[in-house]
């Protein structure tokens, strides 16, 4: 679930970045779509780190969620030391994406490993691929009419291509819908 709902922040997020600055900043603030862009796309991409977590706060592994924060802190330091003064706002947005996705990439091989879990790389590879379709297919009217109005619209349409391919290039597993369909029914006015 967390991979899905990221990867649908991170394509709608990234296209609906300059619209919604416009909108609530007007255009002066242009300047901060692309480093919204990036730190969307990257929580987007990262946001399983969520899971990862509560696994190990549920599992009783205190200490290893403890490394991976300290880990954490120490890579983004490195970081921040070197980028941000040199490079300013670029920077310090390219020190939070390069630590962000180191962490992730190590607490998703550290947990794997140590717990011994198995991680459902072909859902997770066939929800990716979905991304990447529906980002190409969204990508359709910005490229040919750019804007504000394309980019919402590519932006909805990402979203539509994406939960509707997720569907039929079959990303999910049946215990997943099975989740899903036992929560609607527990709270009904979630799809009434």
């Amino acid at each position: 679930y967390f991979m899905f709902i990221g990867l649908l922040m991170a394509g709608v997020g990234t296209l609906i970045a300059a619209p919604a600055v416009a909108l609530m900043y007007g255009a002066s603030y242009e300047q901060v779509v692309t480093p919204l862009r990036v730190m969307i796309l990257v929580g987007g991409l990262t946001m399983t780190t969520a899971a990862f977590n509560a696994l190990l706060s549920t599992t009783d592994n205190q200490h290893l969620r403890v490394v991976f924060a300290v880990l954490s802190i120490g890579v983004t330091f490195a970081f921040a030391i070197f980028l941000v003064p040199r490079y300013g706002l670029v920077g310090a947005v390219a020190s939070h994406a390069a630590s962000t996705t180191i962490i992730f990439v190590l607490m998703a091989m550290g947990i794997t490993r140590v717990m011994r879990l198995r991680l459902p790389w072909r859902e997770l590879l066939l929800q990716i691929g979905c991304a990447l379709f529906a980002a190409v297919v969204a990508l359709v009217p910005v490229l040919l009419a750019p804007g504000n109005v394309s980019l919402i619209a590519g932006s909805l349409i990402f979203a539509l291509v994406f939960v509707a391919s997720t569907a039929v290039f079959k990303a999910w597993r049946a215990s997943d819908i099975g989740h899903v369909v036992s929560f609607l029914e527990r709270y009904p006015r979630v799809h009434d």
